[in-house]
């Protein structure tokens, strides 16, 4: 039986987009994803979309430098948020 409040950092931790499965699953001690996925729907929480594809990205020393300073803990998740307020600031 998982506990309420290890119930509750899965959420937490999966709402907020930062972390992989497998992340999360090794922050909670949740030995599966199955088990992961299990506390989730049943607390009605949607998932994710699946991956659109993956490309490799090479960065400037500039950008490498900042990205080392800033540590985003999901690398990919960081960059489509970055995108996404791009682009809803600059319509068009």
């Amino acid at each position: 039986m998982i506990k309420e409040d290890k119930r509750k950092e899965c959420i937490r931790l999966y709402e907020a987009g930062d972390y992989t499965v497998k992340e999360i699953m090794e922050l909670t001690g949740i030995r599966s994803a199955q088990t992961l996925y299990r506390i989730l729907d049943n607390a009605g929480v949607k998932r994710r979309p699946r991956q659109a594809y993956v490309r490799k990205i090479v960065f400037d020393e500039e950008s490498a430098a900042y990205i080392a300073r800033v540590k985003p803990r999901n690398l990919s998740a960081w960059i489509c948020r970055l995108i996404k307020q791009h682009r809803d600031s600059h319509p068009g």
